[in-house]
């Protein structure tokens, strides 16, 4: 028996279908009775009217071997069934020991498992699926299928779906025998079974090739869809059975077969055989419930009184001494391979709980150390999660695993990520206010090189070079594009404010000095004042002086003016008519005194320009 691995490299390991789940359904059954028929329609796509493929009739086989479907049939987006296509079992014309290999590979391999029968499940079918399965579990660590599906082909009762096998428990009650196996294959699988009704002439004599009438074999194709359906269903909760290196395990089970096998000649002998199976199979059930309590700390106290107890439990099936010698060394065999396998289980646990242990640690350090960062661009530099994976390594006693370096990686990642998060919403407001400054400073050199208030051109052209700093700053603070776009706004929305107040005040400015240098070219007055020059102010002069000269803003800032205001000889004389009154009394409408100002020209030291000063 060969196992041809460049067949599963084409197929079930093909590439392209490797980030597919994938289920294995297979079929046994006696030759000619329409196994290839019903998994090519099984595998046929649901609108086709054709069903196309390797069937014929007649009495000639139409499969040799086991064959695998090349193209699956694809039960979802990301789900496939194969198809397992049998030679015939359950027959005279197959040779007893290639039924049992075939049987048994069939049953190693399926997610789902069908046996094609006709007219009934008669005791003899029952016997030989017994002794498939019994050989089958001679496999160390055997994984039978879940799902038994009978399909009972030309059945006289079609719609017996569901108490069939209730009716042939009962039948089955009458003899020990059967009654034994139909209780172990109950209690062994999930059982299904289907009637399917007689075919009509158009099907029976296809041979590669029929169109499907419903006027004629409705009932059948309605039956079959039912089938298919009950598959896909099991399938979609049941898939990926198989181990993952597939031709390792696909070589073993031939060797383990052809190894076997060779030794069920007769009839007898294969019963002999199976009865030594099913008690070791059983002994060894026995052992592994045992050892479901066994730990590594009690493993050397209970590990002889375990053995004993399996060993008389074998005991217990009275087998003839030369079988029991070989049981028993089958049995301490698959014991033994248990028990490694659980110490080997024992360490990888106790490495990984000092692993597991060992990260905790040092996560729980890591976290200290990133929350004691309080600015993002040292976090940036500081917080390399490969690094940090990388020195942790070290600290280990052996190399962690690919996924263990993954999961430590995303816990960093998280932690550097949550606190990276957090000193965003801490910063940006100092962020934005650091460029509102910078926006306001560059709006001020405008304001001081050209002496003027700065146009909406030049409002909008410093306003995109601000933004694109801190469109910069952001990005190497790793602020994602949409928070970007946010603070962009809000950004925006501050300078409107600050960039009106700046223009509202630096146009105050500007028309204070403006009115102040058309004060100084009107027209002085000079009269006598003991040797001081006068001058007269109309009324709106006055006002714009009172609100204007003052030392703690326009005056300190442009002028240095300090005002006084001092009586003249002519006080007495009202000013109404002459504007030169000053300090009008309430309600009068009247005032006295003249108002002088004394001017001498003074070196500011914070203006490159001469400045006026008034005592």
């Amino acid at each position: 028996m060969v196992f041809h691995e460049d067949v599963a490299r084409k197929t079930i390991l093909n590439e392209k279908f490797s980030n597919f789940k994938k289920s294995i359904v297979s079929i046994m059954g006696p030759s000619r009775m329409g196994k290839s028929f019903f998994l090519l329609y099984l595998n046929k796509e649901a609108e086709s009217e054709e069903i196309r493929g390797a069937f014929q009739s007649g009495h000639s086989r139409c499969t040799a071997g086991i064959l695998i479907s090349t193209q699956p049939y694809q039960l979802a987006n990301d789900q496939l069934i194969f198809f397992l296509d049998t030679q015939g079992t359950f027959d005279l014309e197959t040779d007893r020991k290639v039924s049992v290999w075939i049987a048994s590979f069939s049953l190693h391999f399926s997610d789902i498992q069908i046996v094609n029968l006709r007219g009934n499940i008669g005791g003899n079918d029952l016997q030989d699926l017994y002794t498939f399965v019994q050989f089958a579990m001679t496999y160390p660590g055997a994984r039978l299928p879940k799902q038994l599906i009978f399909l009972i082909r030309d059945a006289p009762q079609i719609d017996q779906d569901n108490i069939f096998l209730e009716n042939l428990q009962m039948q089955c009650s009458n003899s020990v025998e059967l009654k034994e196996i139909m209780d172990f294959l109950r209690k062994k699988f999930e059982i299904s079974v289907f009637c399917l009704p007689t075919v009509s002439e158009n099907i029976r004599k296809a041979s590669g090739f029929v169109v499907m009438e419903d006027s004629v074999d409705s009932a059948f194709y309605q039956k079959m869809n039912v089938v298919k359906e009950s598959i896909g269903s099991v399938c979609k909760n049941n898939y990926n059975k198989l181990p993952e290196d597939l031709i390792d395990f696909g070589h073993k089970i031939c060797a383990h077969i052809t190894t076997v096998a060779p030794q069920l000649g007769s009839t007898v002998e294969i019963i002999k055989q199976v009865s030594k199976a099913k008690a070791v199979n059983k002994s060894f059930d026995f052992f592994l419930n045992l050892i479901k309590t066994l730990k590594a700390e009690n493993f050397a106290d209970r590990e002889i009184k375990i053995e004993n107890e399996t060993i008389n439990h074998l005991l217990s099936f009275n087998l003839k001494p030369e079988d029991l010698e070989e049981a028993k060394a089958t049995l301490m065999q698959r014991m033994n391979e248990k028990l490694e396998e659980l110490k080997a289980q024992w360490m990888r646990d106790l490495d990984e709980k000092e692993e597991k242990e060992a990260i905790s640690d040092f996560l729980r350090k890591e976290r200290t150390r990133i929350n004691k960062i309080h600015e993002i661009k040292e976090l940036l530099e500081n917080c390399s999660i490969e690094s940090a994976v990388k020195e942790f390594s070290k600290t280990l006693s052996k190399e962690l695993t690919r996924e263990a370096k993954q999961e430590l990686s995303q816990k960093v990642t998280n932690m550097v990520m949550d606190r990276l998060s957090y000193l965003k919403a801490s910063n940006l407001p100092k962020i934005l206010d650091d460029y509102r400054v910078i926006h306001g400073d560059k709006l001020e050199n405008h304001f001081i090189r050209f002496d003027k208030v700065p146009d909406s051109h030049v409002l909008e052209g410093i306003k995109l070079e601000t933004e694109d700093e801190l469109k910069a700053e952001l990005r190497s603070l790793q602020f994602k594009i949409d928070e970007e776009a946010i603070i962009l706004q809000r950004f925006e929305e501050k300078l409107q404010t600050s960039t009106s107040t700046f223009l509202q005040h630096k146009q105050t400015i500007l028309d204070q000095r403006n009115n102040f240098e058309k004060l100084k070219r009107q027209q002085v007055e000079v009269f006598d004042n003991g040797g001081e020059e006068s001058r007269a102010f109309d009324a709106a002069e006055r006002e714009f002086l009172a609100q204007s000269i003052d030392c703690s803003t326009f005056g300190q800032k442009y002028f240095n003016v300090s005002c006084s205001i001092k009586p003249t000889r002519n006080s007495a004389k009202e000013s109404q008519a002459s504007g030169r009154g000053f300090g009008e009394s309430e309600g009068s409408g009247r005032g006295y005194g003249d108002f002088y100002l004394d001017a001498s020209a003074v070196d500011d030291p914070r203006e490159n320009h001469k400045v006026v000063e008034f005592d």
